[in-house]
């Protein structure tokens, strides 16, 4: 390497600046960057000297900087940048270098903030196509980073970034929505989609993910609708635009037998009755039209007749009110008004029960809670041996109601936590013990997926008081007891719903119309 002792005549400095140069290009080192920055310092006053040794310095940090991207020495190479930089700070290929550097580093914010300082200088063709590119791969960095951690409102901002400068990739607009998926903002989600939809090349079909995506924000701004209000009643839900959206998601993917499921309930809720039937008959395979027979049974025909006949609520609910006992008319299995979880905790009043009288073929539901002082054990199982057991655990009820499977029956309000029983894998129902914010159809109305009136061994007025409580390690020893037996019997997972929208845990539906 070429020696530098004190001032000399420009010559001769010219000459060893020349050889540092050399050096530079065949073999940059720590120890050049020391000569040419105390060279720089020796000859501040000399400006020609001073941008000779300036150029120089900031080139070796380059080349530095260069070496130590290649051995993956990140935190060394943006040292060697920012040395760069200094001695050249107007330098936009050496800004941007250093942004590229910074993102490699997963210093995405710094990166993103001398990258815009860029924005609005007239910049070299070359420099402005590096310029837009770093910017992206710091946006796609940054956006990968916040979805590490989790942080969606991050993620958020570095995706709309990415569309400010890309706005006609069909794929930055996919990866806003789904990021707004993920934040619930549904509407967003749809809009997005739908947008990267238009941007894909005439004649291309739209990527599998595109159109499934579009089809789950469909889905979840239907259950936003059916579930998003609160308890599920018919007064409750646009039950007509749910049925809409589940219609969009499976014209998109229409394989989702859960979604098929939902579309049929959405329309038997908002008495679409025919356009149930239509939508059960178009199943696309024969699995998912017998699970539509299992489940739907003749629900279209007989909501049909039963909602243009008399009302069952309207002819019974009296006999219950007096006796301090709150009853509701419902459509089919499901609650018609949509305060009628209050009634857990009182009676219905004057005004309530005169309107809800005149609501044509209507059922009628008991309240189950503190003021009814009822809970129930609704068995969904024809099962005998599961039978047996589960009614070995509890004393025998005076009241025993009969459906389209299984049995009802009847004991005094306990304020166990209401909660489901499935068998399985296959989530078909064993068990649900109904206590508070539950209900349960009476005699004589009629049920929704067989036309037939549900029967009870004697009317729960005359036994109402004689009711037994359930045991309190009823749940603990059922549990136990089946898996003894070798049964797989596990607890469902409810609905949950939330302000924007819900997340449905499985196959499971509430038990609208079974």
């Amino acid at each position: 390497m070429s020696e530098w002792t004190g001032p000399a005549a420009p010559a001769n400095i010219n000459h060893h600046l020349n050889s540092l140069a050399r050096e530079i290009r065949e073999h940059a080192s720590e120890d050049l960057w020391h000569s040419l920055t105390a060279l720089h310092h020796q000859y501040a006053s000399d400006r020609s000297i001073s941008a000779r040794t300036q150029s120089l310095a900031a080139h070796c940090a380059s080349r530095l900087a260069g070496l130590a991207s290649q051995q993956r020495a990140v935190d060394k190479a943006v040292f060697w940048r920012r040395n760069a930089l200094a001695f050249d700070p107007m330098s936009a290929e050496r800004i941007i270098a250093l942004a590229g550097t910074l993102i490699s580093a997963n210093e995405v914010a710094e990166a993103w903030a001398i990258l815009s300082s860029l924005l609005g200088r007239n910049l070299s063709s070359q420099d402005s196509e590096r310029l837009q590119s770093t910017l992206g791969r710091c946006a796609q960095a940054g956006a990968k980073l916040a979805r590490a951690r989790r942080d969606e409102c991050e993620e958020l901002t570095w995706r709309q970034r990415m569309i400010r400068l890309c706005p006609e990739s069909h794929e930055h607009w996919s990866e806003l929505a789904r990021t707004f998926l993920r934040l619930r903002r549904l509407t967003d989600s749809w809009h997005a989609f739908n947008h990267a939809a238009k941007l894909v090349p005439p004649g291309n079909q739209r990527p599998l993910h595109l159109r499934r995506g579009i089809a789950q924000t469909a889905a979840l701004l239907a259950e936003h609708l059916e579930y998003g209000a609160g308890p599920e009643a018919i007064e409750a839900a646009d039950w007509n635009q749910a049925a809409q959206w589940r219609n969009e998601a499976l014209r998109l993917d229409p394989s989702s037998l859960f979604w098929w499921r939902s579309y049929v309930r959405d329309l038997l809720c908002s008495k679409c009755f025919h356009e149930a039937g239509v939508a059960m008959a178009a199943a696309p395979t024969p699995e998912i039209a017998e699970d539509l027979r299992e489940l739907f049974g003749r629900a279209p025909e007989i909501l049909t007749a039963q909602t243009q006949g008399p009302s069952i609520y309207r002819s019974e609910a009296a006999r219950y009110l007096v006796r301090g006992i709150p009853v509701i008319p419902a459509l089919g299995k499901v609650a018609i008004p949509r305060e009628w979880e209050e009634l857990h905790d009182r009676l219905p009043t004057e005004e309530e029960h005169r309107r809800w009288t005149q609501i044509s073929g209507a059922n009628i539901l008991l309240v189950l809670g503190r003021k009814s002082d009822v809970s129930v054990v609704d068995i969904d199982t024809d099962d005998p041996e599961l039978i047996a057991i589960i009614r070995s655990l509890l004393p025998n009820s005076p009241w025993q109601r009969i459906g389209r499977r299984g049995m009802a029956l009847a004991y005094r309000w306990s304020n166990i936590p209401k909660q489901s029983y499935r068998l399985g894998d296959t989530h078909k129902p064993l068990l649900d013990l109904l206590t508070s914010s539950a209900k349960i159809l009476l005699p004589p109305s009629l049920h929704p997926s067989t036309g037939q009136p549900y029967r009870a061994n004697t009317d729960l007025l005359d036994v109402v008081d004689d009711l037994p409580e359930i045991p309190q390690d009823f749940p603990a020893r059922l549990l136990a007891a089946l898996q003894a037996k070798g049964h797989d019997v596990r607890m469902a997972e409810p609905v949950r719903a939330t302000p924007l929208a819900c997340s449905v845990i499985g196959n499971d539906i509430p038990s609208v119309f079974f």
